[in-house]
């Protein structure tokens, strides 16, 4: 289990991380403010515009970092201190005090099938008072940079941004990221494929003489030559996810659902029985009609 390979390690505390945001962070400052503050939980806090808040986890913090409460996804956020119009959201990462942490999965393991830290374990050490707040800080006086990954949209809008370095990133931080625009591993694309608003993922294939637009190719698909998406989904119908703004998600397991679909159609068209038709045989005027038609 995940608390045997913790306690295998004994530490005293632990980071939290989540595997859906970009940003660039140092976690050294962080885990220092848990240790100043004597948390029992550290949370990583953006500020977001409080328009946008009812999208994030929500907290409202004091002066002094200590988190007075935490709301998922609220319709009237409260404002953060340091920054009017702005409120504070988590970033899903955290430092926590490993044996509180223990202890509370232990506690939560038998009553609540599926265990989040935003809904089940945070609102518990907000409660106790031993929960409190750091915001990632800007580069050079800039604003900080942190995106949620945890949508196709995003997704896909984030590592075109990546592919195209139009992200303010620290170039000295590295960031390894897998997706990237079709056109940039040539290998990987057949020729005379046309391609627009595309992210593949390392090992995807696409085939001469493709068109694709508006997609996430995954790693494990193979794209056959002279392949139409649009065409395919005219014909078919919509074979894979496709996300709120459109963008297609193309997977082996979905083409093996394409592939399913199109076989009954091959099948009823080999099936669908011959027209014969006499061949076409002008008629021709008899000479002897001719003669006594005169």
């Amino acid at each position: 289990s995940v608390i045997a390979e913790v306690d295998r390690l004994a530490p005293r505390h632990v980071v939290v991380l989540g595997g859906d945001h970009l940003y660039q962070m140092d976690y050294r400052p962080f885990v220092e403010r848990h240790l100043a503050c004597d948390a029992h939980v550290t949370v990583g806090v953006v500020h977001v515009p409080l328009a946008q808040a009812s999208e994030f986890g929500i907290l409202d913090a004091a002066a002094d970092f200590r988190i007075a409460d935490f709301v998922e996804k609220p319709v009237l956020a409260p404002e953060a201190l340091d920054r009017p119009g702005h409120a504070l959201a988590s970033m899903g990462i955290y430092v926590f005090d490993w044996p509180v942490l223990r202890r509370m999965l232990l506690d939560l393991g038998g009553s609540v099938p599926e265990l989040d830290f935003g809904k089940h374990v945070i609102p518990r050490l907000v409660e106790a008072g031993t929960a409190f707040a750091y915001a990632l800080p800007g580069r050079q006086g800039q604003e900080p940079l942190w995106q949620d990954l945890g949508t196709l949209d995003a997704y896909h809008t984030v590592q075109r941004q990546l592919a195209e370095g139009s992200l303010s990133l620290d170039p000295s931080w590295p960031i390894a990221h897998p997706g990237r625009p079709a056109a940039a591993d040539l290998g990987a694309v057949g020729p005379g494929s046309v391609l627009r608003n595309v992210v593949m993922l390392p090992g995807a294939r696409i085939g001469r003489n493709v068109k694709l637009s508006d997609a996430i190719v995954m790693g494990d698909a193979v794209l056959p030559d002279h392949f139409d998406l649009e065409a395919s989904i005219a014909r078919n119908g919509n074979w894979c996810t496709v996300s709120e703004r459109g963008i297609r998600v193309i997977s082996a397991r979905a083409l093996r659902r394409l592939e399913a679909r199109q076989r009954p159609l091959v099948a009823a068209e080999k099936a669908r029985p011959l027209e014969v038709r006499r061949p076409y045989v002008p008629v021709r005027e008899h000479p002897a009609s001719a003669a006594s038609a005169r």
